[in-house]
């Protein structure tokens, strides 16, 4: 079995760089066609793929299951999928994970408190948030523990086709690229938004897939909109959209694009939207029904040629007076 000193010595550099939880729930899972070999080449193969982290917990597992695959199989570029527990996996959840993620690895609950708290040492309103509210694992865990430029889907995104250049960058001035909502879904009010408040935001994020420049990480400033006194209502009715509040604010700082709508669908009661340009659709919670209507395909294609590139382009500010609006239909 090549595990120790038989891997490749590279291969165990990329291990010491990466994540903590891997070699035991390979060893435990099921051996390949390759046989003995299969854990070698898996910690390999890692070294020429992408890391793409993701926040699961035991509900969420099932979903997980049909749509995590589906971002493997159809994308042309090697990735490797890396699970954060927000605190519920159970060893069960992991052993079915890993079977369905070849090469999956699984950072728990107790592990990623130990590296990230210490790390937060001079942001209380970050350690108070992350403590409280599992959604703080994907805005603070996910880039203070990625080396690299941030790759991040959610567990409910389904991909239906092949696709290539989801994790790159379309412009030299992007330095955040998420999905477009539906609506304006954050923690504020519209007098929180500039020009009448301090803070802006993009119209219409979504964070179920986000692409983010390492370099441009700010928990100073995130620590700043944690503890503003003017958002303590609306963040604990709207706790969670707090995550998605704080990566849209950030984003637009830095440079904000948003992937294509024509090409990401957000789930809806009527799937408006959906068409054959569609490559993936994010089942959020209050339409996580529809995936049922969707059969799952697992087989791989027999190439990439087809493949559809990704687009983004930059996106437009979030005014008083949209959030206004939004606010109005929400309440009808």
């Amino acid at each position: 079995m090549l595990i120790g000193s038989q891997l490749p010595q590279a291969a165990w550099a990329d291990i010491r760089a990466g994540d903590m939880v891997m070699t035991l729930h390979e060893i435990e899972s099921p051996r390949t066609d390759t046989g003995d070999l299969a854990i070698g080449f898996n910690q390999v193969k890692r070294m020429h793929s992408r890391k793409v982290r993701t926040l699961i917990g035991h509900q969420q597992v099932d979903v997980g299951l049909k749509c995590l695959p589906s971002l493997l199989r159809f994308s042309a570029e090697p990735m490797t999928p890396v699970l954060h527990d927000d605190g519920t996996l159970d060893s069960e959840d992991c052993a079915r994970l890993v079977a369905a993620l070849p090469g999956a690895l699984i950072v728990r609950r107790n592990e990623a408190d130990s590296r990230v708290e210490p790390l937060l040492a001079r942001y209380p309103k970050c350690r108070e948030y992350r403590r409280q509210h599992p959604l703080a694992l994907k805005l603070l865990d996910m880039p203070l523990l990625e080396p690299n430029d941030l790759a991040y889907c959610d567990s409910d995104v389904l991909f239906l086709k092949p696709f290539t250049q989801l994790f790159q960058w379309s412009s030299a001035g992007a330095s955040a690229i998420f999905m477009q909502d539906i609506q304006h879904a954050y923690s504020l009010r519209p007098w929180h938004i500039y020009p009448l408040g301090k803070i802006r935001v993009p119209s219409r994020v979504n964070t179920g897939l986000i692409f983010f420049r390492a370099a441009d990480f700010d928990p100073e400033f995130i620590e700043w909109l944690l503890g503003q006194k003017q958002l303590e209502e609306v963040f604990n009715k709207r706790a969670h959209w707090i995550e998605q509040t704080c990566w849209a604010a950030l984003g637009w700082r830095v440079g904000c694009y948003v992937w294509s709508r024509r090409q990401f669908v957000i789930a809806n009661p009527r799937m408006l939207g959906l068409t054959d340009a569609t490559v993936g659709i994010h089942f959020v919670a209050a339409s996580r029904g529809k995936l049922d209507e969707f059969p799952i395909n697992g087989d791989c294609p027999e190439n990439y040629e087809k493949a559809v590139p990704i687009n983004a382009s930059p996106v437009q500010s979030c005014s008083a007076g949209l959030l206004l609006v939004q606010d109005i239909m929400n309440r009808f």
